[in-house]
């Protein structure tokens, strides 16, 4: 029984549902001995039985006023381990939340289960590179996130001024974080800007001497403007923001055969990122 109904829900992952909110922002819901106010939408999917027989039940976020019904993508579950049901987790297409956040949304009722948070990981492309040296296996691995940021046409690059070097803004994942954690993270240290990943779109596992580098690359939208964090290596570096066309970075990236062997690698990289990105346009 346990097995259908966890089958069931994970039927839904990345799928887009219409959703019937009976339980609207604002709602007070009357239980034995206390009551519940809703801080978020809630409702369900019409005609699909949850695991308590009645309809299935979603958590709607990213939608800050009262809605009747909304057509949206789960993104997730919240598997509850002491009860008979989970319920599904929907937002707006595209928009992204760390399991941190969709925990405290939750809270005011996932509070009294003992429960577990599953994200919806959208499967992209997955490609191996090779420098010309490489231990395989390696002797150690790094796993990166970095961001594709595009504005009227034009692609940020992180640029080392005083070594003349371009790559994606992006860095090494830290303990505790989420992926798209790290990739906001890690653009707004190197640029400023503050940027919501909206989908990966690629991954590059990347052999490089005795390193294994595995970058996952987002696509971002900016949603506002910081400070930038820079590391005294950065800072030594010269490290800025520069915008380039897609003509301009793919003449820049494409030079990778001239490069140093470091460089190569990391400009091989990011060229054939582009060219995946633009192929999947």
């Amino acid at each position: 029984m346990e097995n259908e109904r966890k089958t069931l829900v994970r039927s839904f992952l990345g799928k887009t549902v219409h959703i019937k909110i009976d339980r609207p922002i604002g709602y007070v819901h009357q239980k034995n001995g206390y009551s519940l106010t809703y801080p978020i939408n809630y409702g369900y999917i019409p005609a699909v039985l949850g695991g308590d027989g009645e309809e299935l039940d979603v958590y709607l976020l990213g939608i800050s006023v009262p809605v009747a019904e909304y057509t949206a993508e789960v993104i997730g579950i919240i598997h509850r381990h002491n009860d008979v049901e989970d319920k599904l987790l929907a937002a707006p297409h595209g928009m992204d939340f760390t399991k941190k956040e969709i925990e405290q949304a939750v809270h005011f009722q996932e509070q009294y289960y003992d429960t577990e948070t599953e994200l919806y990981t959208p499967p992209c492309e997955i490609i191996r590179q090779y420098n010309k040296i490489y231990s395989d296996p390696p002797e150690k691995v790094r796993v990166s996130c970095r961001a594709f940021v595009i504005d009227n046409g034009r692609l940020l690059l992180s640029h080392e001024v005083n070594k003349n070097v371009y790559m994606s803004p992006g860095g090494g994942l830290e303990d505790g974080e989420t992926l798209s954690e790290c990739c906001k993270r890690e653009v707004q240290e190197e640029t400023g800007y503050i940027v919501r990943p909206i989908r990966k779109f690629l991954v590059v596992n990347e052999y490089s001497f005795e390193t294994l580098y595995i970058s996952h690359y987002f696509l971002c939208e900016i949603i506002g403007k910081g400070e930038a964090h820079l590391t005294e290596t950065e800072i030594d570096h010269g490290i800025t923001p520069a915008w380039l066309s897609f003509d301009e970075a793919l003449s820049v990236f494409g030079t990778y055969e001239s490069k140093q062997l470091d460089h190569r690698s990391l400009y091989l990289r990011e060229f054939t990122t582009i060219q995946k990105y633009l192929e999947q346009k």
